[in-house]
């Protein structure tokens, strides 16, 4: 639950990193209570969705909490919590995860934290499948020359390939990814990167999406407002290069779209369908322009934003759009549950789930709201979260709606689970 404005206007996860604060962060505190501002989530990678129905809400949490270092914690029903690990600040040796992402039918989730290392687990038996870490490079030593950090994580749909990146930002302005790379998952064999970037033309790296048949799609900042798509392919323990292309947008989020055949972007007020034959095609949403946050479903099906908002007081409607016929689909009202700071499509695109909060200023209060689509959505679940320093999600991990708190010193405290219906 992002509650900085600013954090959902990055093209990926933005967790503002004041890196001299971060060395001052408070001491860990006894339970979730603190208020200020925490992480937010990163993208989730896109593909066919195949909803499991294995897991229990209450086995999502727990090992979620395992991976995420919440110490005893408690189950509600809903929400697990329980007291914060010990502050990450000035720890390098400690996994704090700043993001994280699911398969769509969230058999594997991958975390990723600010000192390169990134970490594949099952969610079935909680175990770690891949861990490994960039070579930490020289510019994370400078620390009074960086303003902000922030972090992509992707993962394919089947779970075989896992990516993450890290892009500063100096005291000049100048934006930079210093590390990026793409692990096989069963041979932790690294088949790009696994080192710093500074010197790749391509760099800043905005997004990595992973389609059929090993095929990659990388894009890149080109200055506002353009990007430079990438296309590859990931076969043989090789990443191969195949076409590029400039874009007129910077996209938040990729996914490709079996029955469009093509690779689906969105983007703060539209979307655009992308195909080696067709080349793209936009379509601008202006109900979106002052979006907080904006979703796409697994398949490229569907769009959805916080629509009609005002700038500085956000919006209280998501909207959501057929991408196939451009027709609007849905509607819903978040009502006196306050503002909208997310959204994510969850089951294949049946539910969608929210995260509100009081107001634009205020993170307290906030909400987990899961409803089920169609012309008259309804609204099946509504979770309040504990009153927490900041937050991430909600994520989906399959047929589940995730959120996660945080304390003040950095470390996740509270696990929400709740399954679409």
């Amino acid at each position: 639950m992002a509650s900085h404005r600013h954090w959902r206007r990055s093209p990926k996860l933005a967790v503002a990193w004041l890196v001299a604060a971060s060395l001052l962060l408070p001491t860990a505190i006894s339970a979730c209570g603190a208020h200020g501002n925490g992480p937010v989530a990163s993208r989730t990678s896109g593909g066919l969705t195949s909803p499991s129905n294995q897991y229990s809400a209450a086995h999502v949490a727990t090992v979620l909490a395992n991976i995420l270092g919440v110490s005893a914690p408690r189950w509600s029903g809903k929400v697990l919590a329980g007291p914060p690990g010990p502050s990450c600040a000035g720890r390098v040796n400690f996994f704090c995860p700043v993001g994280m992402t699911a398969t769509p039918d969230g058999k594997f989730v991958a975390l990723a934290d600010f000192n390169g290392r990134l970490k594949v687990f099952s969610t079935a038996t909680g175990k770690v499948l891949l861990d490994k870490t960039l070579p930490a490079p020289a510019e994370l030593n400078e620390t009074r020359k960086l303003l902000t950090a922030s972090v992509g994580v992707w993962i394919s749909p089947d779970g075989r390939l896992a990516s993450r990146d890290l892009t500063v930002i100096s005291s000049s302005g100048a934006e930079s990814t210093i590390g990026f790379g793409i692990w096989d998952v069963a041979t932790g064999q690294a088949l790009v990167g696994n080192g710093p970037t500074s010197t790749s033309p391509w760099a800043p790296i905005l997004n990595v999406a992973f389609g059929p048949g090993h095929s990659v799609i990388i894009t890149f900042d080109q200055g506002v407002p353009r990007s430079l798509w990438l296309t590859a392919s990931v076969e043989g323990g090789a990443i191969r290069f195949l076409e590029k292309y400039e874009s007129q947008v910077q996209p938040d989020k990729v996914v490709y779209s079996g029955r469009q055949s093509a690779w689906v972007a969105v983007w703060r007020d539209g979307y655009a369908l992308w195909s080696a034959a067709t080349r793209v095609r936009y379509v601008s949403r202006p109900e979106c322009v002052h979006a907080i946050s904006e979703a796409i479903d697994d398949e490229g099906q569907q769009f959805a934003c916080d629509a009609d908002g005002d700038p500085i007081k956000g919006s209280r409607v998501v909207k959501v759009w057929n991408i196939s016929t451009g027709v609007l689909s849905s509607q819903v009202s978040t009502g006196t549950y306050g503002v909208v700071s997310d959204i994510t499509f969850l089951d294949g695109g049946r539910s969608i789930a929210l995260t509100t909060q009081a107001n634009s200023y205020d993170s307290t209060k906030q909400s987990l709201l899961v409803l089920s689509m169609g012309p008259h959505p309804v609204l099946r679940s509504v979770t309040s979260l504990p009153d927490i320093s900041g937050g991430w999600g909600p994520l989906a991990l399959g047929r589940f709606a995730v959120a996660l708190g945080n304390s003040a010193n950095g470390r996740v405290c509270c696990v929400a689970v709740v399954a679409a219906p």
